[in-house]
């Protein structure tokens, strides 16, 4: 049975609004994908460990080809996950990034940052007792003897 009633108008502010929200979602889901690379390939994490950096570095440090490394940093750069400097042609992924998007955690205690790392990185070296009870790990150094007995 064919719609009866009228077509409504078309309104150009609705379709520029429309328009916007497709962008973003766009922009958005081109992120997830390059997120994604920057986990597989293991960018993230080499970044986390770096002060600013060439992309060469980087690449050096990820062990990847700096062509790909020096693409997936211009799209991070311009969605405005890794900062980049222009003068000094280095790229940064701040420690603030990196508790989001690295293979990494942290300790917060009272909205304060108490130790940033891997979870290998926080049990194996916590930088303190809070830290170490908190992961887990045992702060007691030294080697277990084979054959004392305390009588």
């Amino acid at each position: 049975m064919p719609a009866t009633g009228k077509q409504p108008k078309f309104d150009s502010s609705k379709a520029d609004a429309f328009g916007e929200k497709l962008l973003t979602a766009l922009n958005q889901g081109s992120f997830c994908l390059m997120a994604s690379i920057g986990h597989r390939t293991g960018l993230f994490d080499a970044m986390r460990r770096l002060a600013p950096s060439t992309s060469e570095e980087i690449a050096h440090q990820a062990g990847l080809n700096e062509r790909y490394v020096r693409e997936w940093l211009g799209a991070m750069a311009a969605a405005h996950y890794v900062e980049y400097d222009a003068k000094a042609e280095t790229y940064l992924f701040t420690p603030e990034y990196a508790a989001a998007l690295a293979d990494e955690g942290g300790v917060v205690v009272e909205g304060r940052l108490r130790q940033l790392g891997t979870p290998a990185e926080l049990v194996a070296r916590p930088q303190d007792a809070f830290v170490a009870s908190f992961t887990g790990a045992n702060l007691l150094r030294g080697r277990a003897l084979r054959g004392i007995s305390n009588s």
